[in-house]
């Protein structure tokens, strides 16, 4: 969607050549093409066996190497621009209504949201339709895209094919994470888009964007100060959310994910008061505050923890265990030291 079309700008300047040999170089891990991007090829004219894939080294007596038009987190050419207005020129026009883009279908677990159901059932209320986009071809995404007259979806790659959308379309985005994701800020500036962002995430374990791992969705104090300004029909249960069904799934993807990845520098940098604050920004009341040096608890920091939820002042124990003894890219239980700790941590939140 936009590192590889980032390439693909000269088909909108130079139409012909499309008809040239396209080489593409192909990761170890991916020996052919996804059917997908074939489809893209499709509307933009490129006739598949006009395309090599490359996965070894190769010599051409002439090659033309385009430089990319798209830079994930630094911005972008009028080529792209270009390239875009040239795609969404080749998209039926069609009458679309409002429309929810869920997660919640995907065959890959780790990337659906815990909760997302709240937000599937709350729009299907407002007359929205809920789309698995995945379940559709691509020209029938992108149609949806270019004519819906309102768009929500969680944050993340699903939201980057908003820049198909019509100028000042409407897009809700709502937030799944911490991070800023600086990319969709190009991507709405691309579109034109009106685009209205909420925090929906109620993750008491850090988490990393770009690292496959699931999270905590559902109504949060954000989302309450959106509908009371929205005109959007709503009752007080709609302010409601009950964390625990999805408690026990969230820890045990995260502390797999985690275990298994080395890009993690973030929550490595964290130490135990991070995530006692977050776990207490959670599970406590908005009084709670937040804790600046854990080095230095005094004794009505620790009674209010055990007050206010009694594992939260257990947890606290183990993650200061975990952060003197382990590292935290070994976090999945590989020794029987581990593996107690890993299981008192969950037997604290049942």
């Amino acid at each position: 969607m936009l590192e590889t079309l980032s390439w693909l700008w000269f088909l909108a300047k130079f139409p012909d050549l499309k008809k040239q040999k396209i080489i593409f170089i192909s990761p170890v891990s991916q020996p052919k093409l996804p059917a997908w991007v074939y489809e893209f090829f499709d509307i933009l004219g490129i006739n598949p066996e006009n395309v090599q894939l490359i996965m070894e080294p190769a010599v051409f007596k002439k090659i033309t190497v385009p430089e990319p038009s798209f830079f994930l987190y630094e911005g972008f050419y009028k080529e792209y621009e270009d390239l875009i207005t040239y795609i969404k020129n080749k998209i039926p026009d069609k009458d679309i209504g409002k429309i929810y883009l869920t997660r919640s279908k995907l065959k890959y677990a780790s990337l659906k949201g815990l909760g997302e159901g709240y937000f599937e059932d709350f729009y299907k209320k407002q007359g929205y339709e809920i789309i698995a986009p995945e379940q559709l071809k691509i020209i029938e995404q992108l149609t949806i895209w270019k004519n819906a007259k309102d768009i929500v979806c969680t944050e993340g790659t699903l939201a980057h094919a908003a820049v198909f959308s019509a100028v000042n379309a409407n897009i809700t985005i709502l937030r799944r994470s911490k991070n800023l994701i600086s990319t969709q800020a190009f991507i709405n500036e691309i579109a034109n888009l009106n685009c209205t962002y909420i925090s929906i995430e109620h993750n008491f374990l850090p988490t990393i964007h770009w690292i496959k791992s699931k999270y905590i969705l559902g109504p949060t104090k954000y989302w309450k100060e959106f509908l009371l300004n929205s005109s959007y029909s709503y009752t007080e249960k709609d302010f409601e959310f009950d964390i625990s069904p999805y408690v026990i799934e969230f820890i045990k993807s995260w502390a797999d994910t985690y275990s298994k990845n080395s890009d993690i520098d973030e929550i490595i940098s964290l130490n135990s008061q991070d995530y006692v604050n977050l776990i207490a920004s959670e599970f406590c009341t908005d009084d709670f505050e937040p804790l600046k040096d854990y080095k230095k608890l005094n004794i009505n920091t620790y009674i209010f923890l055990y007050q206010r939820f009694k594992f939260l002042f257990e947890i606290y124990y183990i993650l200061n265990r975990f952060s003197k003894n382990i590292t935290w890219g070994k976090l999945k239980a590989r020794t029987s030291e581990n593996a107690k700790i890993m299981k008192d941590f969950l037997n604290f939140v049942k």
